[in-house]
């Protein structure tokens, strides 16, 4: 009694960016991405300052043999910000820090296991590993082409509420009877879950679930 409710904030877009060269890309694969920012369904994370090479929209532009661009990385992605409270349009309120919605894209993974996709380390995979950021197979994106989300989330990032939650069940008892095993079908697993070199897997969850913990400890303070 007598506490201050959780502002209501307005949903904004996650940022991505993708493990590979963006000129990797296959056609089709590049234009799903393409379709999906025309839509303002994620936004690239890029530092778009002067000084960085950009050969395309998709590209991941950081040069972290600077140290202007690492600061700036890690300031995009664990600096509060304020955003306007839509329950009230006309306050601005603190935002929870860009990088709880934030994912990295592989586009070339090796294997596919029942804990997630397998693949190769680079540079990249390991900055995103750090950072504690979920890592995505590029087949999440190609599955969710025909969404109809204002934003694409990576998965398990904005919990189910109760209206859709109820929803849900309701889908699940009608279909009961059109097959044998429909409502025991598990839903495709997209996430990464480790690197050829490593015979340890699920280090990405690991980390992105501390990042979390120190989000929560911290009550979102600069981590």
């Amino acid at each position: 009694d007598g506490e201050e409710p959780e502002p209501a904030f307005e949903p904004e877009p996650p940022l991505v960016f993708l493990l590979s060269a963006a000129s990797t890309l296959v056609a089709s694969d590049s234009r799903i991405m393409r379709k999906f920012l025309k839509k303002g369904q994620f936004q690239m994370l890029q530092s778009n300052s002067s000084g960085s090479e950009k050969s395309s929209e998709m590209d991941f532009d950081f040069n972290f043999d600077s140290e202007v661009d690492s600061h700036l990385f890690l300031s995009i992605l664990y600096k509060n910000h304020t955003c306007r409270n839509y329950s009230d349009p006309s306050a601005l309120v603190p935002a929870p820090a860009p990088a709880k919605l934030c994912y990295a894209i592989s586009t070339d993974a090796e294997y596919q296991t029942c804990d997630g996709y397998i693949i190769p380390r680079s540079f990249r995979y390991l900055l995103a590993v750090a950072c504690g950021l979920t890592i995505v197979d590029f087949s999440f994106l190609r599955k969710s082409t025909s969404m109809k989300d204002k934003f694409l989330y990576s998965p398990g990032t904005v919990k189910v509420d109760a209206d859709d939650e109820a929803a849900q069940t309701k889908r699940r008892k009608r279909s009961r009877g059109r097959g044998a095993h429909s409502d025991d079908k598990k839903e495709d697993n997209h996430l990464v879950a480790g690197d050829v070199e490593t015979m340890e897997l699920l280090g990405p969850q690991r980390s992105r679930q501390r990042m979390l913990e120190r989000f929560d400890d911290s009550d979102d303070a600069d981590v």
